[in-house]
């Protein structure tokens, strides 16, 4: 739940916090009323008199608006599963920007983003989630392709025999069709952009200059 009101640039999803915004608003009525009822006798009685309404203005406490991005953050990556994520994208040789870029220019559908984030957080029912996190003892979490490593996340997205030479292969070729157009155009030797799985590439690209 932590992630889905975190900033986008810190992995979450960035939807405001209900909870978060009443308490925001919560405190800033009790500092109006507090810095006013100095030269108001209005506001001064009635932070000696509220003890019913959610302000509570006679109730001398310093309040803090909301739970802080840090305590959230800190909360999510002590997560024994959810957290393994944000663990693995806060090390020194992870560009954490470029990561989270799919994330902050939101040019995905919110249901494709939202399969992501689970994905991510390895909430997808794999055999090795359904035996070991929801305890399915019937369960058993041999991959359900190659039959020998446990299907974990990790073992479906890049590292199961079976699939590495068809769905890991086509994978590979996607993107690098979306480089090979990229470089085609930088270059001129493409005129036109079309979306990538459009685009087949040629053997060979010639321009003017013979290069």
């Amino acid at each position: 739940m932590e992630r889905v009101t975190l900033p986008r640039m810190d992995g979450g999803r960035g939807i405001a916090s209900l909870t978060e915004l009443q308490a925001s608003q919560i405190h800033g009525l009790r500092v109006y009323f507090r810095d006013t009822k100095a030269e108001s006798p209005l506001h001064r009685a009635v932070v000696a008199a509220d003890k019913f309404t959610p302000l509570q203005l006679s109730v001398p406490i310093l309040d803090v608006p909301g739970e802080p991005v840090g305590a959230r953050m800190e909360t999510w990556t002590q997560k024994a599963l959810h957290g393994r994520y944000p663990n693995e994208i806060s090390q020194d040789n992870v560009d954490k920007a470029a990561s989270l870029a799919w994330l902050t220019e939101g040019s995905l559908f919110p249901e494709t983003e939202w399969f992501m984030i689970a994905i991510q957080d390895q909430v997808v029912p794999t055999k090795n989630y359904r035996r070991y996190i929801i305890k399915d003892g019937t369960v058993d979490d041999r991959c359900r392709r190659c039959g020998v490593a446990s299907e974990t996340i990790q073992h479906v997205i890049s590292g199961c025999p079976a699939l590495a030479p068809v769905e890991y292969k086509h994978r590979h070729d996607q993107v690098a069709k979306i480089i090979h157009q990229e470089l085609g155009v930088k270059y001129g030797l493409l005129k036109d952009k079309v979306p990538y799985y459009q685009y087949a590439p040629a053997s060979v690209l010639q321009g003017n200059d013979q290069t």
